[in-house]
């Protein structure tokens, strides 16, 4: 094992000396050390604060690596006590990170600090499919260092698409603007010269220096929004689950205004005066089923009785899309946007026996999952076979199979030998990316099988994740001479102003 310990600044020598590893120092304002596949490490270490770990401890951390761990202290009250839950993006003192994993989702930001830049990279990998995971470990003293507010903003700009940003970030800076003004006992009505005209009595208006905190930590933050345009670009590029379906995000905005010092009492009445802005209590699952196929509507009633959360149901022969509420046992009736506004919030669209050009939105938008456990899929493709040119089968429904399985992230199939024959054909597809083999050498991530039940339909609507060939990575840039990297066009674009503005920086 190979492993790269990236350090603050000063704490490098004395951990060089101590460790059998490459340690390496974050220096402000430089380009970060290579520590990726790239240069070689199978694990990225990232140590935010020294002082609350030994040498000894990092080590036998280092022994035991997580693909995607932050290593924090143990509680105050269970010492002796060793948990893990699963996290989007946390800080701490310690973290071990999959280097070929932290490659392919875009390495490390150099443009945050060092807190900020293991919590972004931590953030990325658990959008890329490596889960997030938070240990606590008595190997560690107490002393996490946390961010500020402008650092959680910036990651949770760079990382969230416009759309869905606005949706948490409108309250936010209400709350930031709004509380450390009222708290400072300032008489603002003093600044409206339409109201008092003039008070000769009282020529001075003396503001305490943190009436303005929260507005500062805004146009801080409107400062860097050029730098972090192009990174949000590459970030969203690399990103293999939807945004409106990242595990944790909540915990994570509990952080954001905790940093804050917003009261509960406060952000709870501001959020609900924006509620109409936020579209998270609406469907981010939507099934396309047809009405005429009593099987595949069968299978679909026995997995939505599993969902409990809202579902959108299309069906291409009426053309009609209907909504359910969380509740499974609520009857589905015509949604109450249109599909364009629908849309919007659609993060997984599970496609029941249909081609995906009976679903408008199936090309361009969200995690498919493509169900063929109700269908005959070699006779479909038998009763139709004028011959193949290559791998391709040249029929009607062959054509329109191969263009399903073309956009489809994950296969949902009912036994080894629909598995075999949709391994097939994603092989005669150039489907069976070596990203995805390395990951899963079984490929069961990419199709799936069902053992009579819905086990594996329940487990792609939990976990939905692009597949790897479907998401522009690091590696598909750096290989301009492979034919799929010439389909990546925009993130290309994207990583050459992202090292433009870090080059800006640095002068």
């Amino acid at each position: 094992m190979s492993v790269c310990v990236l350090v603050p600044a000063g704490a490098g020598p004395a951990l060089a000396r101590a460790l059998p590893y490459r340690v390496a120092e974050l220096i402000a304002g430089q380009p970060a050390p290579r520590a990726d596949l790239a240069a070689g490490e199978t694990i990225t270490a990232v140590v935010t604060a020294p002082g609350a770990v030994t040498k000894t401890a990092l080590a036998q951390l280092l022994a035991t690596p997580g693909r995607n761990t932050a290593w924090c202290a143990s509680l105050a009250d269970k010492p002796n006590a060793s948990e893990s839950r699963g996290v989007l993006a946390v800080p701490a003192p310690v973290y071990t990170f999959d280097s070929r994993a932290l490659h392919l989702c875009g390495g490390l930001d150099t443009a945050f600090s060092l807190p900020a830049l293991a919590v972004d990279a931590q953030w990325r990998l658990t959008a890329a499919g490596v889960p997030g995971e938070q240990r606590t470990t008595t190997l560690l003293e107490a002393g996490t260092p946390d961010l500020d507010t402008v650092e959680y903003l910036r990651i949770l700009t760079k990382n969230l698409s416009p759309a869905y940003q606005l949706e948490f970030l409108t309250p936010l800076f209400t709350a930031l603007i709004d509380h450390p003004l009222r708290n400072s006992g300032v008489d603002t009505a003093a600044l409206d010269l339409a109201r008092r005209p003039g008070n000769d009595a009282e020529p001075l208006l003396h503001v305490p220096s943190t009436t303005f905190s929260g507005a500062q930590v805004v146009r801080d933050w409107s400062a860097s929004l050029a730098g972090l345009e192009s990174r949000n670009e590459a970030a969203l590029a690399a990103a293999r689950i939807p945004d409106r379906r990242l595990p944790y995000v909540a915990d994570f905005l509990d952080r954001v205004w905790a940093s804050a010092g917003i009261p509960t009492s406060e952000r709870d009445f501001l959020e609900t005066a924006f509620a109409d802005i936020r579209r998270d209590h609406e469907p981010s699952i939507a099934f396309a089923v047809a009405g005429s196929d009593t099987a595949a509507r069968a299978r679909f009633t026995r997995i939505a009785t599993e969902i409990h959360e809202p579902l959108y149901l299309w069906d291409p022969e009426s053309k009609e899309l209907s909504e359910r509420g969380a509740d499974p046992t609520a009857p589905f009736q015509p949604a109450r946007r249109t599909l364009a506004s629908a849309v919007e919030t659609i993060a997984v669209t599970y496609i029941l026996n249909l081609p995906a050009r009976a679903v408008p939105w199936s090309g361009n938008h969200g995690v498919v999952i493509a169900d063929v456990a109700t269908a005959n899929l070699t006779a479909m493709v038998r009763t139709d076979w004028v011959g193949v040119t290559g791998t391709e089968s040249v029929g009607a429904n062959a054509s329109v199979l191969n263009e399903t399985l073309t956009v489809a992230d994950r296969v949902i199939t009912a036994d080894t030998a629909q598995r075999d024959f949709v391994l097939g054909a994603l092989s005669g597809n150039y489907r069976l990316d070596q990203n995805t083999y390395d990951d899963d050498h079984s490929l069961t991530s990419l199709v799936a099988q069902e053992n009579g039940g819905i086990a594996a339909a329940l487990a792609a609507l939990r976990s939905p994740v692009h597949a790897y060939e479907r998401v522009e990575t690091t590696q598909l840039y750096e290989e301009p001479g492979k034919p799929g990297a010439r389909k990546h066009p925009h993130l290309r674009r994207a990583l050459r102003g992202l090292a433009s503005t870090l080059k800006g920086e640095r002068k």
